[in-house]
């Protein structure tokens, strides 16, 4: 039953015509799903544009070693996953991208988000401070760029064998070691087992 037009709407069609061509109530239990389906939709077509035409060097370089400012903000989102998975929290490398994402898309493509999950709607809140401290040392393109080369990292070190937690672990274990200078970083894989990589 569809309150907007007070009848019978097939799924497809309220998917398509939510929030376009109908004008939903707020008390639609289906509205908020459709929007999250359309805005994860678009959030890939933005991750990708903001990889490929906003940041055509993202991939070129280590973020830590672009500017001390670049580092700056990169060391304060970075630390926060960090302190967030040694406190215990429940969190994972799918939930810091999901995170990242919807980061990007409020603050950088200017669109409106939505979330199911409180804990992402209060740490996407929580940004905004940050974001304001960042205003202060980068410009927008440039803490674009900070994002993606952060949601790169999680792509490239995460699933497979080193689990769902393979970025959190990379920065539990590299994160205030500074082990880059020394030539390289630990990898730790989804069974505990701990490496040393070579840089």
């Amino acid at each position: 039953m569809c309150p907007a037009l007070n009848g019978l709407i097939c799924s497809q069609c309220c998917g398509e015509h939510s929030a376009v061509d109908i004008a939903c109530t707020a008390d639609c239990s289906y509205l908020k799903n459709v929007l999250i389906g359309r805005q994860n939709q678009e959030i890939s077509l933005e991750v990708e544009r903001g990889i490929r035409d906003v940041n055509p060097d993202v991939l070129g370089y280590d973020i830590y070693e672009k500017t001390e400012e670049h580092a700056r903000m990169a060391f304060t989102i970075e630390s926060s996953f960090r302190n967030n998975y040694l406190a215990g929290q429940p969190v994972n490398d799918a939930g810091v991208m999901e995170l990242l994402k919807l980061i990007h898309r409020r603050y950088y493509c200017r669109k409106e988000v939505y979330t199911q999950d409180e804990r992402l709607g209060h740490s996407l809140d929580t940004f905004e401070a940050l974001k304001k401290s960042f205003d202060e040392i980068l410009p927008e393109a440039e803490q674009e760029k900070v994002i993606m080369r952060l949601l790169l990292s999680i792509k490239n070190i995460s699933g497979g064998r080193f689990g769902d937690c393979g970025y959190l672990n990379y920065l539990k274990n590299n994160l205030l070691l500074n082990k880059q200078k020394e030539g390289g970083y630990i990898v730790e894989d989804k069974w505990g087992n701990m490496v040393w990589e070579t840089l």
